[in-house]
């Protein structure tokens, strides 16, 4: 399935980002890492791995965070895929007002909204998602939260939180493509590279993008691919950091 193929440009940067997009969401990996094929995945290297579906929901939408002692242990998750994509330094207002008019009509975006919402359904059936996180959840024996009030129920982060980030994950990827491109944004560059994994971006533990964090540092990977020889174990976040970054060694 596509996503881009009946979106317009006439930047050649655009362009190429668009077919990148297309050429991911096609693939054969796309959310494989997720599901019960997962073991055919290879982990990647580079990317802080997470496995542990209660924090996984707090990472991905847990504000009351912010109520702890600085350091903070990681960021709003949200705010990282909102403020991720470009702003008005590689394209100007002028010029984003034209694109949105030929390009990014609110048809358009209910369009490939739709189409979004397409694809990650036939990814869940395709990889029996739902069934291989529940089945995950309920063997974990290790659920550790750091916000007890952002301690939310697996069926809503299975059935709500992970597919609305993915689908606002690639809306605004596609956004970025006509803002400049993904190479302009260190965050979805970031992004792009993780959903190649088979995985999906889950959080972001260490400083916001704008104060010196670094996407390939900071930015939590969803994945249960293969880890060979490699030890288990997730990049579980503390409350204090000496480094000041959240993360723990």
């Amino acid at each position: 399935m596509k996503l881009c193929d009946e979106l317009e440009t006439d930047n050649p940067v655009t362009q190429h980002d668009l077919g990148r997009i297309d050429k991911l969401v096609a693939s054969d990996i796309f959310l494989k890492a997720l599901g019960n094929r997962s073991r055919e995945v290879p982990l990647p290297d580079g990317f802080p791995i997470q496995t542990n579906i209660l924090l996984i929901g707090e990472l991905m939408t847990c504000q009351a965070v912010y109520d702890l002692q600085e350091p903070w242990p990681y960021q709003y998750f949200t705010g990282i895929i909102e403020d991720g994509v470009p702003g008005y330094e590689y394209v100007s207002y002028e010029e984003y007002a034209r694109i949105r008019k030929l390009f990014l009509t609110s048809k358009t975006l209910d369009e490939l909204g739709e189409k979004i919402s397409i694809l990650i359904d036939e990814r869940y059936e395709r990889y029996g998602i739902r069934e291989f996180l529940f089945e995950k959840a309920s063997k974990q024996t290790k659920q550790n939260i750091i916000v007890e009030e952002c301690r939310i129920p697996v069926p809503d982060i299975v059935d709500c939180i992970l597919p609305n980030a993915i689908h606002g994950m690639l809306g605004y990827l596609v956004e970025t493509a006509y803002l400049g491109g993904i190479e302009k944004s260190l965050v979805y560059k970031r992004f792009y590279d993780a959903f190649q994994t088979g995985g999906i971006p889950c959080g972001w533990i260490g400083p916001l993008p704008e104060n010196g964090g670094d996407p390939k540092e900071c930015l939590q990977l969803l994945h249960y691919g293969n880890r060979g020889n490699r030890e288990s174990g997730d990049s579980i976040p503390n409350k204090r950091s000496a480094k000041g970054t959240g993360l723990v060694s």
